[in-house]
């Protein structure tokens, strides 16, 4: 009778801590995740700004827009 409680014990144990590793496993894939969707949003937002000051580049190289309208584009652009 001993032996079967001495089991019990060990098979409970084992059972908590592979629960605490697959925890931490599944923080650390939604942090991995978090983070690569957190870092491509900010890829778009800094190709939408390039693309918007490729577009002032343009604009100034036309003469639509003058050189301290180009410089406030750019401003307003970047920060």
């Amino acid at each position: 009778m001993h032996y079967y409680q001495m089991v019990d014990h060990e098979n409970i144990a084992a059972g908590l801590i592979m629960t605490i590793i697959g925890i931490l496993f599944i923080i650390l894939l939604g942090t991995i995740i978090f983070k690569l969707y957190k870092d491509s949003e900010k890829s778009e937002i800094k190709e939408t700004e390039t693309k918007a000051i490729e577009i002032a580049k343009e604009r100034y190289a036309k003469g639509e827009i003058n050189q301290d309208e180009f410089n406030q584009l750019k401003k307003d652009l970047t920060e």
